[in-house]
């Protein structure tokens, strides 16, 4: 997937709210956009560099939006409206060896109190399908969430109910970043999550997860990664 819009490199000072945060961009303090309510802790770290897309509408409370941020030489997108266009993307080119079969009915569908991203087709099959951004990487490993998710588990749930009344149900854990050698849970932040994903798995939910290739202006969903929970 191509990235648009005009880049300009940063570095990060400090995050005033989920969504607001201050960067210096050559050698001036300026407002940037955060698409990202994650802890980001071990990722937006004073000094980071940061790349930002200029907002070309004057309606935007920020002329800046921070997208990518480096660790280390590696880029990490933090957008994370991203990885729903990405697996979409990934299933209509067939890019996704579980999906392949499938074809999109919806995004956004409704479903018991829960929003789940895709609602797909093969077949007779019915599947819905919820997307998740992953960040965080300790020690090589990629783990969700880093922060507590209440919605999260909620959507877990109703996917298993799902299961019960006859339709298939998977989570898709994009990994936006390079290098996660496994995926599991970050039980420490949000155990009713990890429990509630452990019981799903069980309950016939499947999981999966990706990491992706990512440069200055392209992200794809590259490879998969092995999951253990």
């Amino acid at each position: 997937m191509y990235i648009s819009g005009n880049f300009v490199d940063g570095y990060f000072i400090q995050r005033w709210n989920r969504f607001l945060t201050l960067v210096n961009i050559g050698g001036k303090e300026e407002y940037a956009h955060l698409p990202n309510p994650g802890r980001l802790k071990e990722l937006l770290i004073p000094g980071s560099r940061v790349i930002l897309r200029r907002n070309e509408r004057n309606d935007r409370k920020t002329k800046y939006t921070i997208i990518m941020v480096y660790k280390g030489d590696s880029m990490v997108s933090l957008d994370t409206t991203l990885p729903n266009a990405l697996a979409v993307e990934a299933i209509k080119k067939k890019h996704l060896k579980e999906f392949e079969d499938y074809a999109i009915i919806q995004r956004e569908v409704q479903y018991k109190g829960s929003r789940f991203d895709l609602f797909l087709s093969k077949d007779e099959v019915l599947c819905f399908l919820e997307v998740k951004s992953v960040t965080m990487l300790e020690d090589d490993v990629a783990m969700f969430p880093d922060a507590p998710t209440i919605r999260g588990t909620k959507h877990i749930h109703h996917l298993i109910e799902a299961i019960d009344e006859g339709y298939k149900a998977s989570i898709l854990f994009v990994i936006q970043r390079h290098g996660a050698r496994y995926f599991t849970t970050n039980d420490e932040t949000d155990p009713d999550f990890a429990k509630a994903l452990r019981h799903a798995q069980k309950h016939g939910v499947e999981l999966w997860a990706y990491g992706c290739k990512i440069s200055r202006r392209k992200i794809e969903i590259d490879h998969q990664v092995d999951i253990r929970i």
